[in-house]
Protein backbone atom coordinates (compact mmCIF):
# COMPACT_ATOMS: atom_id res chain seq x y z
CA UNK A 1 0.00 0.00 0.00
CA UNK A 2 2.71 2.30 0.66
CA UNK A 3 4.53 2.14 -2.75
CA UNK A 4 1.50 2.40 -4.90
CA UNK A 5 -0.55 4.56 -2.65
CA UNK A 6 1.25 6.05 -0.26
CA UNK A 7 -0.54 5.02 2.99
CA UNK A 8 -0.37 2.90 6.00
CA UNK A 9 -1.86 1.18 8.85
CA UNK A 10 -3.16 4.97 10.86
CA UNK A 11 -4.20 6.71 7.02
CA UNK A 12 -7.81 7.29 7.04
CA UNK A 13 -7.97 5.42 10.26
CA UNK A 14 -6.94 1.95 9.17
CA UNK A 15 -5.80 0.18 11.83
CA UNK A 16 -4.76 -3.32 9.29
CA UNK A 17 -4.49 -4.00 5.94
CA UNK A 18 -3.89 -7.10 5.37
CA UNK A 19 -4.72 -10.46 3.03
CA UNK A 20 -5.85 -12.61 6.09
CA UNK A 21 -9.65 -12.72 6.10
CA UNK A 22 -11.62 -11.93 9.57
CA UNK A 23 -13.75 -14.47 10.98
CA UNK A 24 -16.47 -15.38 9.41
CA UNK A 25 -14.85 -15.00 5.81
CA UNK A 26 -13.24 -17.81 3.89
CA UNK A 27 -11.89 -17.55 0.37
CA UNK A 28 -13.42 -19.36 -2.81
CA UNK A 29 -12.19 -22.01 -5.51
CA UNK A 30 -11.26 -18.41 -7.39
CA UNK A 31 -9.03 -16.89 -4.82
CA UNK A 32 -11.30 -14.16 -3.83
CA UNK A 33 -12.99 -13.45 -0.15
CA UNK A 34 -16.03 -15.47 0.97
CA UNK A 35 -19.09 -14.19 2.94
CA UNK A 36 -19.51 -17.46 4.84
CA UNK A 37 -23.16 -15.71 6.52
CA UNK A 38 -24.80 -14.31 2.34
CA UNK A 39 -21.97 -16.58 0.24
CA UNK A 40 -21.00 -12.99 -1.59
CA UNK A 41 -17.42 -13.27 -3.17
CA UNK A 42 -15.64 -9.92 -3.50
CA UNK A 43 -11.89 -9.16 -4.15
CA UNK A 44 -11.38 -7.29 -0.98
CA UNK A 45 -13.10 -5.65 2.07
CA UNK A 46 -13.57 -2.84 4.56
CA UNK A 47 -14.91 -3.65 8.21
CA UNK A 48 -15.35 -1.37 10.83
CA UNK A 49 -13.12 -1.58 14.11
CA UNK A 50 -15.75 -2.87 16.62
CA UNK A 51 -16.42 0.27 18.80
CA UNK A 52 -14.96 3.08 16.44
CA UNK A 53 -17.64 4.27 13.64
CA UNK A 54 -14.43 6.32 12.12
CA UNK A 55 -12.17 2.67 12.25
CA UNK A 56 -11.98 0.71 9.69
CA UNK A 57 -9.73 -2.89 8.86
CA UNK A 58 -8.62 -3.28 4.79
CA UNK A 59 -8.27 -6.34 2.87
CA UNK A 60 -7.54 -7.98 -0.36
CA UNK A 61 -7.63 -10.90 -1.63
CA UNK A 62 -3.64 -12.00 -2.39
CA UNK A 63 -4.62 -13.43 -5.52
CA UNK A 64 -4.35 -9.63 -6.25
CA UNK A 65 -0.69 -9.23 -5.48
CA UNK A 66 0.78 -11.04 -8.47
CA UNK A 67 -0.42 -8.24 -10.55
CA UNK A 68 0.56 -4.80 -9.80
CA UNK A 69 -2.99 -3.65 -11.93
CA UNK A 70 -5.03 -5.60 -10.11
CA UNK A 71 -3.29 -4.70 -7.49
CA UNK A 72 -4.09 -0.92 -7.57
CA UNK A 73 -7.69 -1.59 -9.07
CA UNK A 74 -8.89 -3.73 -5.64
CA UNK A 75 -6.21 -1.54 -2.92
CA UNK A 76 -7.03 1.10 -4.55
CA UNK A 77 -10.97 0.53 -5.01
CA UNK A 78 -11.08 -0.50 -0.85
CA UNK A 79 -8.87 2.63 0.01
CA UNK A 80 -11.53 4.83 -1.29
CA UNK A 81 -13.94 3.04 1.22
CA UNK A 82 -11.27 3.21 4.08
CA UNK A 83 -11.63 7.26 3.56
CA UNK A 84 -15.09 7.63 3.30
CA UNK A 85 -15.30 5.64 6.61
CA UNK A 86 -12.49 7.83 8.03
CA UNK A 87 -14.64 11.07 7.21
CA UNK A 88 -18.13 10.30 7.46
CA UNK A 89 -18.52 7.27 9.80
CA UNK A 90 -19.16 3.40 9.21
CA UNK A 91 -22.22 3.58 10.19
CA UNK A 92 -22.98 6.76 7.93
CA UNK A 93 -21.40 4.48 4.72
CA UNK A 94 -23.76 1.48 5.40
CA UNK A 95 -26.49 3.32 5.20
CA UNK A 96 -27.33 6.40 3.35
CA UNK A 97 -24.23 6.85 1.90
CA UNK A 98 -23.23 3.49 0.49
CA UNK A 99 -24.45 4.17 -2.79
CA UNK A 100 -22.10 7.54 -2.84
CA UNK A 101 -19.49 5.23 -1.89
CA UNK A 102 -19.37 2.69 -4.50
CA UNK A 103 -19.80 5.04 -7.04
CA UNK A 104 -16.58 6.17 -6.67
CA UNK A 105 -14.86 3.22 -5.85
CA UNK A 106 -16.07 1.23 -8.98
CA UNK A 107 -15.35 4.47 -10.98
CA UNK A 108 -11.98 4.04 -9.77
CA UNK A 109 -11.64 0.49 -10.16
CA UNK A 110 -13.13 0.82 -14.01
CA UNK A 111 -10.71 4.05 -14.97
CA UNK A 112 -7.57 1.56 -13.60
CA UNK A 113 -8.64 -0.96 -16.08
CA UNK A 114 -9.25 1.23 -18.73
CA UNK A 115 -6.29 3.03 -18.75
CA UNK A 116 -4.20 -0.39 -18.20
CA UNK A 117 -5.91 -1.35 -21.75
CA UNK A 118 -7.72 -3.97 -19.69
CA UNK A 119 -11.60 -3.51 -21.07
CA UNK A 120 -12.84 -6.46 -20.79
CA UNK A 121 -12.08 -6.32 -16.82
CA UNK A 122 -13.66 -2.58 -16.75
CA UNK A 123 -16.50 -4.14 -18.46
CA UNK A 124 -16.89 -7.13 -15.28
CA UNK A 125 -16.39 -4.26 -12.55
CA UNK A 126 -19.15 -1.82 -14.64
CA UNK A 127 -21.80 -5.14 -14.74
CA UNK A 128 -20.57 -5.45 -11.09
CA UNK A 129 -21.76 -1.72 -10.25
CA UNK A 130 -25.12 -2.18 -11.12
CA UNK A 131 -26.21 -4.21 -8.32
CA UNK A 132 -25.86 -0.29 -6.39
CA UNK A 133 -28.02 1.47 -8.00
Amino acid sequence: MMDEFSKTVGDYGMQSISTRPHRGIGINESGNFLNLSNGKASAGYVVEVFGNDFACDLRVASKYLRCPIDFKAVAGHELIHASHIYHFGYSAITTYLKNYTEYWAYRYTINVYLNAGRSNSAWHYSVSSLMFW
